[in-house]
C-alpha cells in the first residue's frame, strides 16, 4: 500500500509516494496540476490514502475530486491529531510546514532535543524537546526575501542572487549585498544554535529547505540536512491518522 503526500508551498508543489516510511517517488511542480496528480493516483492503484498540506487557495471542487480517488484524504492542519504535542499560543498562525518538519525530525530522531531549521522563503528555527513537545521558535526572512527587500525598499540597490563565495567584506555593491545577506544569515543561525546548545546538552540540528545545503557549507556546527523533511513529516502524520482511525476529507 502506498501513501500520497502533497505539499503545496509558496513557490513549489511537492508530491511524493511513500511505502511505509520509505519514499519511492517524488515530483515537483510550480503550479497546481490537478489532472497530473489524478493520473499519478490512477496509475498506482496501490495508493489508498493521502494527505494534502497547502498554503495556497485551491478550489474546493479540485480537492473534492482528489477525495474521489483517495480513501481517506486528509487536509492537514494543526487540529489533526499529531504524534507530537504543540506548546505554542497562536496555533491558528502556526505554519503547516513548521509542524510537519517538526514531526519528521522527532519521529526519526526520538530521544533527542532537536532544532529544526527550514531555510526556504522564510527562515524558521524551531525547538522540539526530547519528550516530543514543539516549543516554538524563530521566524525571519529567508535569503532571497532579504535580497528582494533591499532592492524593493531602496532606490538604487540592485537585485542580486545568493553567492556561495560571498566575501567577508564586500568591495563593491553586489559583493556588499551578498556579504551582508548570506553571511548575516549564517551568523544568525550559528548564534542561535550556540545559544540553544548551552541550554540543551546534545542538541541535534536538522535543516531542510531550498537554501539548506548553501548554508551548511558555512555553518560551524555539524548539521544533518534532510531535503524531504516536510514530506517525511506529512507521511508520518498520515500514518498516525490511519493508526488511530481518524476521519478524512470533509469538504
Amino acid at each position: 500500500m502506498l501513501n500520497l503526500v502533497m505539499d503545496a508551498g509558496n513557490t513549489r508543489i511537492k508530491i511524493a509516494l511513500f511505502e511505509a516510511h520509505r519514499m519511492v517517488e517524488f515530483i515537483q511542480m510550480t503550479d497546481w496540476d490537478q489532472e497530473k496528480i489524478i493520473r499519478m493516483i490512477t496509475g498506482h492503484p496501490e495508493i489508498k490514502s493521502g494527505i494534502l498540506s497547502t498554503v495556497r487557495n485551491l478550489p474546493d471542487d479540485q480537492t473534492a475530486r482528489l477525495a474521489d480517488h483517495l480513501d481517506p484524504l486528509y487536509h492537514f492542519s494543526v487540529n489533526l491529531p499529531l504524534p507530537i504535542r504543540i506548546n505554542y499560543q497562536s496555533t491558528d498562525t502556526l505554519g503547516n510546514d513548521r509542524i510537519a518538519a517538526a514531526v519528521g525530525a522527532f519521529t526519526t530522531q526520538r530521544g533527542h532535543d532537536l532544532l529544526v531549521i527550514d531555510a526556504g522563503t522564510a527562515l524558521t528555527m524551531d525547538l522540539i524537546t526530547a519528550d516530543g513537545v514543539f516549543q516554538g521558535g524563530n521566524i525571519s526572512p529567508g535569503i532571497r526575501m532579504r535580497f528582494r527587500a533591499l532592492h524593493d525598499f531602496t532606490n538604487r540597490l540592485p537585485l542580486v542572487e545568493p553567492d556561495d563565495s560571498a566575501p567577508e567584506v564586500g568591495h563593491n555593491t553586489t559583493e556588499a549585498l551578498q556579504a551582508g545577506v548570506c553571511n548575516g544569515v549564517v551568523y544568525e543561525v550559528d548564534n542561535f544554535i550556540n545559544s540553544l546548545k548551552n541550554k540543551y546538552n546534545g542538541l541535534m540540528v536538522i535543516m531542510t529547505g531550498g537554501d539548506a545545503f548553501r548554508l551548511t557549507k558555512k555553518l560551524k556546527k555539524p548539521i544533518f540536512v534532510d531535503p524531504y523533511l516536510v514530506l517525511n513529516g506529512l507521511n508520518q502524520i498520515l500514518m498516525h491518522q490511519t493508526a488511530i482511525g481518524g476521519s478524512g476529507y470533509n469538504g
